[in-house]
């Protein structure tokens, strides 16, 4: 009776101290033990490298997760990410989900993985692309274990973006030949699963051209890029087109959320240069996204009257009256203002380039 209760004890005491372990499997098949923490949050992400568990469905403010640099384990717990991690050349992310049912998906024009040069290993979860593609924009090294891939109805092909050329194939489950349709590599010895493949088209039936009845709906045909707007029509089943327009302001929303995360993600003292083509405003999450970085220059590279020019902002700068800022009192802007404005208010002067 007395070795019994003893036992007891222990049990009670190793319950109480030891934190919450998650046992998963590598690509090597070997089990290592990872103790998550819980992150709660609903609107942003981590930003220190280690192990997290998400407990509740997550939809970034910005949309992108800059993965701090390091190494992050992520268990998307049977939630859904709605956004896109992004990581750089010092990142690693790992993907599982533990407890089944979570998703990474992102509505935007851009992909659910994005990236530039890091690392991103998928072990669970569902991918799934919105109107754009699934892996995209010069894509970190994407190894693909296990989990389901999903293409999307606005872009049925475009899972796997032209950019996204350093992807593996180990195992996993799509809805299309990632193979055939794409451009990743299969691992030598790997197997993956076609759940479902597009049907064959089915023969046409002989009708009278004039009984079909036009039903039309607006279609995005081409995503925004940062110097194009996104392309929609109003298009018919048939093919029949009635329609054509861009979606005003795609592309410059696109530059700014892309010059955003540079800047949040560019190194200790660096100078961040933004080729702002056509555009002559910038939007307040890029002057956000300076605030916090008070440790990166920005250099604005803009046209006018047919000469280039550079407006060096250097990082600390004083942009408390640029939207966003405490003493910025224009009530009836949207949140964007013009080069010169941003000029005359951190009180510096563009230089001319030629």
């Amino acid at each position: 009776m007395k070795n019994a209760s003893l036992k007891r004890k222990l049990q009670t005491v190793f319950a109480t101290v030891l934190p919450a372990v998650m046992i998963t499997v590598s690509s090597m098949g070997v089990y290592a033990a990872t103790a998550y923490q819980p992150w709660s949050e609903t609107n942003k992400m981590p930003d220190t490298p280690g192990s997290y568990s998400l407990q509740n469905d997550v939809t970034p403010t910005y949309s992108g997760w800059s993965v701090p640099d390091g190494t992050v384990n992520l268990d998307l717990n049977g939630k859904t990410f709605n956004g896109y991690p992004s990581t750089d050349s010092s990142d690693t992310l790992n993907i599982y989900d533990n407890k089944g049912g979570g998703k990474i998906y992102y509505g935007g024009g851009g992909g659910a993985l994005y990236g530039g040069g890091g690392t991103i290993n998928v072990y669970g979860g569902t991918v799934e692309a919105g109107p754009g593609s699934g892996i995209t924009n010069g894509s970190p090294n994407v190894n693909l274990y296990d989990g389901t891939f999903l293409t999307s109805e606005e872009n049925p092909n475009g899972f796997l973006a032209s950019s996204a050329n350093n992807v593996t194939i180990y195992g996993g489950k799509y809805n299309f030949d990632p193979i055939t349709d794409g451009n990743a590599t299969l691992a030598p010895g790997a197997t993956y699963t076609i759940i479902s493949a597009a049907p064959a088209p089915a023969a046409e039936p002989q009708v009278e051209a004039d009984s079909h009845v036009h039903s039309y709906e607006w279609v995005s045909v081409k995503g925004a890029t940062d110097g194009e707007d996104e392309v929609m029509q109003y298009r018919c089943s048939c093919g029949d087109v009635k329609q054509e327009m861009k979606v005003a302001n795609s592309a410059f929303n696109n530059f700014n959320q892309s010059t955003a995360n540079q800047i949040s993600k560019a190194a200790a003292g660096s100078t961040v240069r933004v080729e702002m083509g056509s555009f002559t405003a910038i939007h307040q999450m890029i002057f956000d996204a300076m605030r916090q970085r008070t440790d990166v220059n920005v250099d604005f590279i803009f046209r006018n009257e047919g000469h280039m020019y550079s407006l060096s902002v250097p990082g600390g700068a004083n942009l408390s009256t640029l939207p966003g800022g405490a003493a910025y009192t224009n009530t009836e802007s949207c949140g964007c203002e013009g080069i010169y404005y941003v000029a005359q208010q951190t009180k510096t002067v563009p230089a001319p380039l030629n």
